[in-house]
């Protein structure tokens, strides 16, 4: 026999080794799926808004609650050891910016910045 046909058999190049079709779907089943998608998206879209909503109540919640100590400040401020203000001053993430002509500009979590 000739050695070059044995190759080719040993090497599987034959159509009976390639792998099975797969059966076509019909247009009702392609809808089907299309709309089986359409609900799983529609689900994971309606659990990310709800993660929305409740990260904007926890941000508003902190944000009264931010509002509420710096309220609370101006009176006990006076009383605090130093390292005890500044512990509460990088709570509120304030920053004051000397500016031009010794005034000063205030911002922080307590809302709007301030200058002199």
């Amino acid at each position: 026999q000739d050695r070059r046909g044995e190759s080719a058999e040993i090497q599987g190049a034959g159509p009976s080794d390639r792998a099975p079709a797969r059966p076509r779907r019909t247009q009702g089943q392609a809808l089907a799926a299309l709309e089986e998608a359409r609900e799983a998206a529609r689900g994971k879209l309606e659990a990310l808004q709800g993660r929305i909503s409740k990260i904007a109540e926890l941000e508003r919640d902190a944000k009264a609650l931010m509002e509420h100590y710096t309220s609370l400040v101006p009176e006990a401020v006076d009383a605090l050891t130093s390292e005890e203000r500044h512990h509460v001053y990088k709570m509120l993430r304030l920053k004051v910016v000397g500016g031009p002509e010794s005034s000063l500009e205030a911002s922080g979590e307590f809302g709007e910045s301030f200058s002199n």
